[in-house]
């Protein structure tokens, strides 16, 4: 529990800055709906500062892959952001991000827990822990970050309404907020699916919508205005 690895200090470091930088940008660039991901960046920021001790370096990296399905979502966002949210390599991620997310987090990432929670009940038992305060922290934190990973789960399988990947609560590093000509995108938020449907019409008489939900018929909007505000100029 106590040793010491210079690639874990390493990994670690980077981790903890990675996340004090998302806290920062969340905090300068987020909204109301970007609440959860704060504390969730927050928290890991402060989860990895107490690894540098030492302390939990020989499970500390395992951990860490929970990170592989947030990578997934932000090459998602990435495309969002480049203006191609409904490109075939975007629908593929948006497709593989809940496979990679359930074998990180909950394949790998809920037994890891039980082995964690049973090192630090044995630790507190023999009074050998350095801070009860960062051990309680962990514990606290492990648990919730567990019952987040099944309710995202959950969100991205549903994958309708806010439950679309872009939108899973913790998920991407920052929010994503797409802009055309300068104006955010949220007036798309409050349009229901006729008149999605209608806007996507108004631009293009042989659009074919059938079987597109919400969420992909907003993408396909927002990729319409970008096409057509970059012809104009």
């Amino acid at each position: 529990i106590y040793g010491f690895s210079s690639h874990s200090q390493f990994h670690f470091s980077v981790a903890s800055g990675y996340f004090f930088w998302a806290t920062g940008t969340t905090l300068v660039f987020g909204s109301r709906k970007t609440l959860l991901p704060l504390i969730h960046h927050f928290s890991c920021a402060l989860t990895f500062l107490f690894t540098l001790r030492p302390f939990l370096h020989h499970v500390g990296n395992v951990f860490l892959l929970f990170q592989a399905s947030t990578l997934v979502l932000d090459l998602h966002a990435v495309g969002r952001i480049i203006g191609a949210p409904s490109s075939g390599t975007n629908r593929s991620l948006r497709v593989f991000h809940p496979f990679v997310f359930f074998c990180v987090r909950i394949c790998i990432g809920v037994p890891l827990s039980f082995f964690f929670l049973g090192d630090m009940a044995r630790l507190v038992a023999v009074r050998g822990g350095h801070s009860y305060f960062e051990i309680a922290f962990l514990v606290m934190f492990n648990i919730l970050i567990n019952v987040l990973n099944f309710y995202w789960l959950w969100t991205n399988l549903r994958g309708d309404g806010e439950g679309r990947p872009e939108y899973a609560a913790g998920s991407c590093t920052v929010m994503v907020r797409e802009r055309v000509d300068g104006g955010d995108q949220d007036w798309m938020k409050g349009l229901t699916v006729p008149m999605l449907k209608v806007e996507i019409l108004r631009l293009d008489p042989d659009a074919r919508m059938k079987g597109l939900r919400k969420a992909e018929l907003q993408a396909l909007l927002l990729e319409m205005k970008m096409g057509s505000d970059g012809g104009k100029k």
